[in-house]
């Protein structure tokens, strides 16, 4: 319902902040306590509603005037969502950074998933990766697609 629904509300926000030009990542763990939350509302999908309001309504105005562009969403921005608006402004990159380790953990998933085989980057590669994918102007996911598109088939 969260995540898949047909008129999802992840969905719903990731196109509200889309219009302000800012790219919205949910994180498992962040979707994780948004939902821990809403069930202490006892409210059903309303808590949801509720908890995400509650979570996003400063993000929405205070962000759009801001240089930050995506950003994520952990479980810390769900319990602290003021205290993280504030390091989310302070350092924009460390939204990049945190961006592109989820596209990057998301890539090595649905590779290990197609192909059997795990796939583990380091901090250091993972931001080599993003820095990549910006020298190209391509997404991480793109960049990861094509410099891995055939290592199912590399032997040892």
């Amino acid at each position: 319902m969260l995540k898949h629904s047909e008129g999802s509300i992840i969905r719903q926000y990731e196109q509200d902040f889309a219009a302000y030009g800012l790219e919205v990542f949910f994180d498992d763990d962040g979707l994780r306590r948004i939902a821990e939350l809403a069930g202490v509302e006892r409210t059903g999908a309303r808590g949801l509603m509720t908890v995400c309001e509650r979570v996003f309504r400063h993000l929405k105005f205070e962000l759009p005037s801001t240089e930050v562009k995506r950003f994520v969403v952990t479980r810390g921005l769900v319990d602290d969502p003021l205290g993280e608006l504030k390091n989310i402004v302070a350092d924009p990159q460390r939204e990049a950074r945190l961006m592109a380790k989820q596209l990057v953990d998301e890539f090595a998933q649905r590779f290990r998933q197609q192909h059997g085989l795990a796939l583990r980057f380091t901090a250091a590669a993972t931001d080599r990766l993003a820095a990549k994918a910006r020298e190209q102007s391509r997404s991480v996911r793109d960049l990861c697609a094509v410099l891995f598109k055939d290592y199912q088939f590399v032997s040892s």
